[in-house]
């Protein structure tokens, strides 16, 4: 595995908790591991709450109902001024805008007092002592005009104040789909809460009777005045109608003018005038013919009409009949018969007389008729010209006419429409009405305690498990053998306990005096996973290592070496870390006084220098004296011909080497040894100087075998994983 691979993991890790927080077994891990945490912050949280709560003022709420009604009170059925509210959306908006406006709750905080009342006006509240009353006096002023007249004293900072204090503690809203409005009031009295809402609501509805009553007074004082302008306007219009109608002589009789009557009379004249005078002319032509003789006289009307012809023709036909008797009896020559002649001609001139007469009678007619008929025509040339003057005159009587038409028209509806609202003026209606007053309440609305509470357990929960989750997240060290080997990628061998004693002497003691503690059994799992390591090649050699110092790795060392030299093994343990020396310490040998150093110098043999274990068959070749130059002694031949010399005597050599991080002469031995070991000192060592480690390990090519987790704190390590915490259940298996 690469670089980039590991620093990636490492940087991935930050405990199983941090991993997978939603994982309930690393839940629950980080709850047992952390509960004193959890436990703290819950508590606090807890406690912070209910001192809050304690503090909080409780506050109610009173709520009122008003509705809207669309439907009209038809009385009469006069259409109102104002018209009543169309139920919908933007009209239900409309109204709630108006129920919170500035005009409406001014005269709500003039309705009940709100300007003394110390929870609404802040100003006052400053200067109210200690020991006053809690609610000043509610003074209806619902007719107080004057306390609103002053424009100056309405647009106050502090009445200002006082409405925008009422308003937040108002909540106007429709109730679902309906139309009715929901008016809700906060206060910290219960008593002063119903009286906002109810006196919010009646003032609403106050305010639409009052609107609609105010338009209808402003619609009548406006039409009255109106009315008079339009009768004035009529009066003028109609005199000068009757001025311009005697100006132009445009009077009438039964709806026609006298002009026009006059007209048709000498029309109807000068028709008849005309056809008698063609009459008379037609007769008098008839005579004139007849006096030709083209024409007999006796067939003409005239001469028929006339009693004396008439008379004297029937006197000519008995003449004429006595002489064709006188004649046939006495023949023409009698004289009787010529007396008869002679008669007959004097009947024939007096005939012819009259007919003169008749014919001077019709041209007497005919001139008299012809001259009526000149003075009817002038007449009706004169009567037309007047009557074409009089129809210009009328077009603009007309016009004057039609103004007067509608200036009456108009003012007769307008008088109609002041007499309905005259009518209707006292049965107006508001379109709302208050369907539910608010009654004081008896449980507040804030705070909801059991509601708080509900919430702050498991907010102070999840904040306990915040907090635990980013200690975790900071926390250095590995404390499981899964996050070691998750972050590493290389297996984790064992998990080492502190080992029940105060001192690593004595932790180092019981792979010999407990063999079945649990101690032992974590060093003899190492044993087994270097015997199984690889099956086709011995492992004689083994570096201990570890990232830092006091991660126990010589420790360790010692008790492989002891659980090794126990199993008959001939076991040598080869103290590496010419530094800080610690196993003659451990073992509390003070007596030696030669050892590595003195071997590779040349001044001791190897088997002076060699060392027996007191308490078993282990031989150590310890480090008495730090040298001088420690990585020249590392890196030299001869140190690595010992090595691989003593690798053919042992059957196996474990070697104490010196940390990785601080000194780089482990880094030599890892050239020349089978298998080596890194220490990792549980919940203690970084997770950095694990990481850098395992890079220098790695770039060295070393064989490792894997990690060992030690000096772990077996109470809180059975807290994180399955383990040694178990030995309750399983405590046969081990002994104490």
């Amino acid at each position: 595995m690469n670089e980039e691979t590991t620093v990636r993991n490492l940087s991935s890790l930050a405990g199983d908790a941090a991993d997978n927080p939603f994982d309930f077994k690393a839940i629950r891990e980080l709850a047992i591991s952390r509960r004193w945490i959890i436990l703290g912050t819950f508590v606090v949280c807890l406690a912070v709450t209910i001192t809050w709560v304690a503090q909080l003022v409780p506050v109610y709420q009173a709520d009122a109902r008003v509705l809207i009604d669309s439907r009209e009170q038809q009385v009469v059925d006069i259409q109102q001024v104002l018209p009543g509210l169309e139920a919908n959306q933007t009209t239900m908006q409309t109204q709630i805008q108006i129920i919170r406006s500035r005009s409406l709750l001014l005269r709500v905080i003039e309705d009940i007092g709100l300007m003394s009342n110390p929870d609404f006006n802040l100003t006052l509240a400053e200067t109210v002592a200690a020991d006053e009353p809690d609610t000043a006096p509610a003074e209806p002023v619902l007719n107080s005009a004057a306390a609103l007249r002053d424009e100056t004293d309405l647009l106050s900072p502090e009445r200002i104040g006082v409405v925008n204090k009422l308003r937040s503690a108002l909540s106007v809203r429709t109730v679902g789909g309906s139309t009715v409005i929901s008016i809700s009031a906060e206060s910290t009295k219960p008593a002063l809460a119903a009286q906002i809402a109810n006196s919010v609501a009646n003032l609403y509805v106050l305010e639409q009777l009052n609107a609609k009553f105010d338009a209808t007074r402003k619609a009548t004082e406006w039409l009255t005045v109106r009315i008079n302008d339009l009768a004035d306007q009529l009066a003028v219009a109609e005199g000068a109608v009757e001025a311009f109608r005697m100006e132009n002589n445009l009077f009438e009789a039964n709806g026609v003018s006298l002009t026009a009557q006059r007209l048709s009379t000498l029309s109807a004249q000068l028709t008849t005038e005309k056809a008698q005078l063609a009459a008379a002319e037609a007769q008098l032509r008839q005579i004139n013919r007849a006096s030709g003789g083209r024409i007999q006289l006796d067939s003409l009307s005239e001469v028929l009409a006339s009693g004396i012809i008439s008379q004297l023709r029937g006197q000519e036909a008995q003449l004429r009949r006595q002489a064709a008797e006188y004649s046939n009896r006495y023949g023409p020559k009698h004289p009787k018969i010529t007396d008869l002649r002679a008669e007959q001609q004097d009947l024939a001139a007096k005939i012819a007389q009259e007919v003169n007469r008749v014919k001077q009678r019709l041209q007497n007619d005919a001139e008299i008729m012809r001259a009526r008929v000149g003075v009817i025509q002038t007449s009706l040339e004169d009567v037309q010209g007047a009557t074409s003057e009089q129809d210009r005159a009328r077009i603009q009587l007309r016009d004057l006419e039609r103004e007067v038409e509608s200036t009456r028209a108009l003012h007769d509806s307008m008088l109609t429409r002041l007499k309905e609202m005259q009518q209707t003026e006292g049965v107006q209606t508001p379109d709302a009405r208050v369907i539910s007053p608010a009654a004081a309440p008896t449980v507040p609305v804030r705070p909801n305690r059991r509601q708080i509470f509900t919430v702050s357990i498991p907010a102070s929960m999840a904040l306990a498990f915040i907090i635990a989750f980013m200690v975790e997240k900071l926390d250095k060290g590995f404390r499981t053998a899964s996050q070691l080997e998750t972050a590493l990628d290389i297996p984790v061998v064992a998990v080492v306990p502190e080992g029940g004693a105060s001192s690593g002497t004595a932790a180092a003691k019981m792979p010999i005096t407990e063999p079945l503690s649990a101690y032992t059994e974590a060093i003899r799992s190492i044993q087994t996973a270097l015997m199984v390591s690889d099956v086709d090649k011995t492992v004689k050699t083994i570096v201990v290592t570890s990232a830092t110092s006091a991660e126990g790795k010589s420790v360790l060392s010692l008790s492989l070496a002891r659980l090794y030299a126990g199993m008959g093994k001939k076991t040598l343990l080869l103290e590496a870390d010419l530094r800080r020396p610690s196993i003659a310490k451990l073992l509390d040998q003070n007596r030696w006084e030669v050892g590595l150093m003195d071997y590779l110098s040349g001044a001791t043999p190897l088997e002076e220098a060699m060392h027996k274990d007191p308490e078993s068959p282990l031989y150590i070749l310890p480090v008495l004296k730090p040298p001088a130059n420690p990585p020249m002694i590392v890196q030299s031949d001869a140190m690595r011909r010992l090595v691989e010399e003593m690798a053919r005597v042992f059957d196996i050599v474990i070697i104490d080497s010196a940390p990785l991080l601080p000194v780089n002469d482990t880094r030599h031995l890892l050239s020349y040894v089978d298998m080596s070991l890194l220490a990792v000192r549980w919940d203690e060592t970084s997770r950095e100087a694990v990481e850098k480690s395992m890079l220098q390990l790695r770039e060295n090519s070393a064989p490792l075998l894997g990690a060992v987790l030690t000096r772990a704190d077996v109470r809180r390590h059975s807290l994180y994983e399955y383990g040694y915490g178990e030995y309750s259940k399983y405590g046969h298996y081990y002994t104490s």
